[in-house]
């Protein structure tokens, strides 16, 4: 079922194949989970995610040195659990090579780049609309030891986050040209009129990323987090364009793989969700406009 789903999301949007990959990962770490711990214990139980690599590492050491039977037959459950996906993968390559790419439609306003900050303003995004989980003074005092803890790291990941901002920032003509979205004010407000501003974020990028991954790490093992890293990275670097739309399903995978602690909560996390959509169904009744290029009224939208 989770792959006909799949298939339906790829239908409608191609770049949605890195989340049938990430899920086809997650049952392979499920399937690995439930044949080093057949006792039913999970590896999210665990507070030392060292611990869980040590046992994988030891486990496929053993398997691949003294009982390779058993390996292969580790192999034949994972493929018997994620042939669904291979064929929704497969079926991929083929629509690759038949499209001569992933984009349909317009491939000049969809080039391949790397746009590394696009990590960067996701983070922002994430802890903005989940700020009632991840934003607390006990976390933000975590950070900071975590940087005194391990100095130099700290150092060498915000000297990335310049470098990436430097090198890699992509400015899409949509997001200089189409007054209809927020990140068309954003970034006019923050960026065209302070450039150097966009340097000075770098500090709160890297609190962002240390929140969300703080707190994925709180609900899911080791591995879990490295692959949803990865497919994010995958799905999010390539694009030019910024657009905050691309952000939903990666934000609604996190949001899904978190604890929830209280109601007050919920509801404060819904009060924030009504308020934004709220002024942005307003602002695209109320407050239309025109372009001296077209006939028809313009409205604001997401």
């Amino acid at each position: 079922m989770s792959a006909v789903v799949g298939t339906m999301s790829v239908i409608f949007r191609q770049t949605n194949i890195v989340w049938i990959i990430f899920f086809a990962f997650c049952v392979i770490c499920n399937t690995l989970i439930d044949t080093l711990m057949p006792n039913g214990c999970h590896f999210s139980n665990f507070n030392d995610h060292t611990v869980i690599t040590r046992i994988i590492c030891s486990w496929l050491r053993y398997a691949v040195l003294k009982d390779r039977k058993r390996l292969l037959k580790l192999m034949s459950h994972i493929l018997l659990n994620v042939w669904p996906y291979c064929i929704v993968s497969l079926a991929f390559v083929i629509f690759l090579w038949i499209n001569g790419g992933i984009v349909v439609g317009a491939r000049h306003d969809h080039e391949v780049v790397f746009h590394f900050p696009q990590l960067f303003y996701f983070a922002i995004f994430t802890v903005w609309f989940a700020s009632v989980y991840v934003v607390s003074i006990k976390n933000v005092i975590a950070f900071v030891l975590f940087v005194k803890h391990y100095l130099l790291l700290s150092i060498f990941v915000l000297l990335m986050c310049f470098y990436a901002i430097w090198r890699f920032t992509y400015v899409h003509r949509y997001v200089l040209a189409d007054n209809r979205h927020y990140t068309f004010y954003i970034w006019s407000w923050l960026f065209v009129r302070r450039p150097l501003l966009r340097y000075a974020f770098a500090p709160l990028y890297f609190l962002a990323g240390y929140l969300l991954l703080q707190r994925l790490a709180l609900r899911q093992h080791c591995l879990w987090c490295i692959g949803y890293v990865t497919t994010v990275t995958a799905l999010l670097v390539p694009t030019s364009l910024l657009e905050f739309r691309y952000y939903i399903v990666p934000y609604v995978i996190f949001r899904l793989n978190i604890s929830v602690a209280s109601l007050r909560q919920l509801i404060a996390e819904v009060s924030v969700y009504a308020v934004v959509n709220a002024l942005t169904i307003y602002t695209f009744i109320h407050r239309p406009f025109r372009w001296n290029s077209e006939v028809t009224l313009q409205r604001f939208m997401w």
